[in-house]
């Protein structure tokens, strides 16, 4: 039975039987991961994953496995294990959830032998969805391969200069909203809104708590909201840069050595 469909059974089941599946399932690879905490990760999954978690955690699972591939041995800290079930399986959005997943393999890939993951997790829990598309508009942009090196990485610099500038049409942030925008203006629908440029100058500042939110937690330096452009101009860290990075499931140090990665699969991949 393919995952659509066990996600499917479980939704419209809801039985204990079966939901004792999908936590056995789970279970099962959570405790390949995680050995000397095997047995207490299956009475916790049992004693506090309503069904709700249970699809979110399976669904997440599943995708970490694909990008394992046909590694055979992995490890993760017991610590960090359960702090990444406590907060990713609350999220049942599929873009969060597939950076839940890069976080989770890029740790069984790359292995350290501390708990710092954390770090990563509580910072995605933290964001909102909207947040989440934001991060991935920014540092997936082609544009972040044009830094200027070499990177200055130390804690007074945490600026990532480009020599092109990130620039985001506010109709593409518009249109990665995560719920249809109608609510700004009555009777607007949500098409509407995003093709009206001349309602761009109200209907962004319903974003801007984002942007902002993501300028306190240092995953962006700055923005600039230019309306007669149309787009909102974003200076991106390398803080944000490395969080991203981690969340697609990489982890590839100095990060000028992801940068320049990146850059040769533009130039000679793409």
């Amino acid at each position: 039975m393919d995952e659509n469909k066990i996600v499917e059974k479980i939704i419209e089941e809801g039985t204990k039987e079966t939901v004792g599946k999908a936590v056995n399932g789970v279970g099962q690879f959570l405790s390949k991961i995680c050995l000397p905490a095997a047995e207490e990760l299956g009475l916790y999954l049992k004693d506090k994953m309503h069904i709700y978690r249970v699809v979110n955690l399976y669904k997440i699972t599943q995708k970490v496995q694909k990008q394992l591939e046909n590694k055979q041995h992995y490890e993760i800290n017991p610590r960090s294990l359960i702090n990444f079930i406590d907060k990713a399986s609350l999220c049942d959005d599929e873009n969060i959830q597939n950076m839940w997943a890069g976080l989770l393999s890029g740790s069984l890939l790359h292995p350290s032998s501390g708990d710092t993951d954390i770090i990563y997790y509580d910072l995605l829990n933290s964001l909102s969805i909207y947040q989440a598309r934001i991060i991935k508009l920014i540092y997936k942009d082609d544009k972040i391969c044009t830094f200027e090196r070499p990177l200055k990485i130390c804690a007074n610099d945490n600026e990532l200069n480009l020599k092109e500038k990130i620039k985001i049409p506010i109709k593409q942030i518009l249109e990665n909203s995560p719920t249809p925008l109608d609510y700004i203006f009555h009777n607007t629908t949500h098409e509407e809104l995003i093709n009206n440029e001349e309602l761009y100058s109200i209907s962004i500042g319903y974003i801007v708590p984002n942007f902002a939110g993501l300028q306190k937690m240092n995953l962006i330096k700055s923005y600039k909201i230019d309306l007669i452009n149309k787009l909102v101009e974003f200076d991106p860290t390398l803080f944000g840069l490395d969080f991203y990075m981690n969340c697609t499931g990489y982890k590839m140090y100095p990060l000028e050595t992801y940068l320049l990665t990146r850059k040769y699969w533009l130039e000679n991949i793409k």
